[in-house]
Parts: structure tokens; C-alpha cells; sequence
């Protein structure tokens, strides 16, 4: 018995700072770009993303464009900027915001509030085979799990991510 309580003390010793450091490394993973927090930068992989995603639901065509006429005006350190260089994310970048620590959503709210739990397009296209490519990749943030979805049939929300604009010192 006194080794099974040693075994399971060691385990718990053990496994605190292994959580608890990822916690902590996800939490400083992201920021908020502009002065109001409506972008959210990733020092992880560089990218800008929307805090809030698209209101609509939408095909993946609909969500490609959504993303490429989307122009948020944002205000870093009190300097108005306009960024129009949105687009829909790929589905690698898509799923790099997922954070299995949480579940429905599986996201930290903290930086993207009431993010739905619904499927989410990327603009990376599943290809089947030489002929059949009417396929997207898509996210759920529900689970964080990926599918795939007709692109045609299916609408879903759109989340776009750009790169940081430059800023002037």
C-alpha cells in the first residue's frame, strides 16, 4: 500500500507542473493587437485574428469573400489603421487556435468570446481524387475535432486572420 500512495503522490507531483505550465504557456500565447481588443495577435504563429467571427452563416465561396472585402479599422496606440488584407484561414492556421483545455468551446474565450460552437470553413479544399474537389476542410470549436464539408451545401462561420500591419515607431 505505502508504494501505491508513493506512486500516485509522485504521479500528481509530477503531472501539476506539466499542466499547469501548459496553461500558463497558453495563456501567454495570444494578445490584443489593437487598443479596443478587437484583433487578437498569436505570437505563436504571427498571425491577426478576428476576435469575433462572421454574424452570418455562410457556403465557402461566401466565406472566401467575406474574408477578402472585410476592412477593420483598429487603433494601436491611438494611430487609426485600417487593415483590408483579410483572409480566410488555411486549415492548419485554423486549427492552431484551438485549445483542447477548454471544450465547447474549444478556444480560449478570454481572447475569442462567444465563439461558436458550429462548424468553421477553411480555405483549404479536400481533394479526393483527380476529379472531385468541391470540398472544404472545416473546424468545429465545439470539440476543436476536424471534417470536411460540401462547399456548395454546407454553410458555416467564417473567422479571417491577416498578418500584423507594420507599425511606425
Amino acid at each position: 500500500m505505502r508504494y501505491v500512495t508513493v506512486f500516485f503522490l509522485t504521479a500528481a507531483l509530477f503531472a501539476f507542473p506539466l499542466f499547469f505550465s501548459n496553461t500558463i504557456a497558453q495563456s501567454l500565447r495570444f494578445t490584443f493587437f489593437d487598443d479596443a481588443g478587437d484583433t487578437v495577435l498569436d505570437y505563436k504563429t504571427g498571425l491577426l485574428w478576428q476576435k469575433s467571427h462572421s454574424s452570418t452563416l455562410y457556403y465557402w465561396r461566401e466565406a472566401l469573400s467575406y474574408c477578402e472585402a472585410l476592412s477593420v479599422t483598429i487603433n494601436k496606440n491611438q494611430i487609426p489603421i485600417t487593415i483590408t488584407n483579410w483572409r480566410l484561414p488555411d486549415i492548419k492556421e485554423l486549427r492552431s487556435i484551438i485549445d483542447t483545455n477548454y471544450y465547447n468551446p474549444a478556444i480560449d474565450t478570454n481572447f475569442f468570446p462567444n465563439t461558436s460552437t458550429n462548424y468553421f470553413y477553411s480555405s483549404t479544399t479536400r481533394i479526393v481524387n483527380d476529379y472531385q474537389f468541391g470540398d472544404a476542410w472545416t473546424v468545429t470549436f465545439q470539440t476543436g475535432q476536424t471534417n470536411w464539408a460540401v462547399k456548395d451545401y454546407n454553410k458555416y462561420y467564417a473567422r479571417c486572420v491577416t498578418q500584423p500591419p507594420t507599425i511606425a515607431q
